[in-house]
């Protein structure tokens, strides 16, 4: 059981267009990945909690941009 006031840091991504479906629109998700960036326990572990979660963020951003990248490879065949 966690203390009181302790939480993960996380973070959710979507990437999402317009559709057209015949005469409707609508929204359709082309990516979207969740991650947490760090733990009340690393976050008690380390002294720059800060520099942590920035590291985590731009590999998970890093890892959306890959996977959009490979995505457009595949569709242009």
């Amino acid at each position: 059981m966690r203390d009181k006031g302790t939480a993960d840091v996380s973070i959710t991504a979507e990437l999402i267009i317009p559709v057209q479906q015949g005469g409707r629109f609508g929204l359709m998700i082309l990516w979207d990945q969740t991650a947490t960036l760090a733990t009340e326990k690393k976050f008690r572990l380390r002294k720059n909690a800060v520099n942590l979660v920035n590291k985590k963020l731009a590999e998970f951003f890093k890892k959306m941009e890959n996977e959009i990248r490979a995505a457009r490879k595949r569709e242009a065949g």
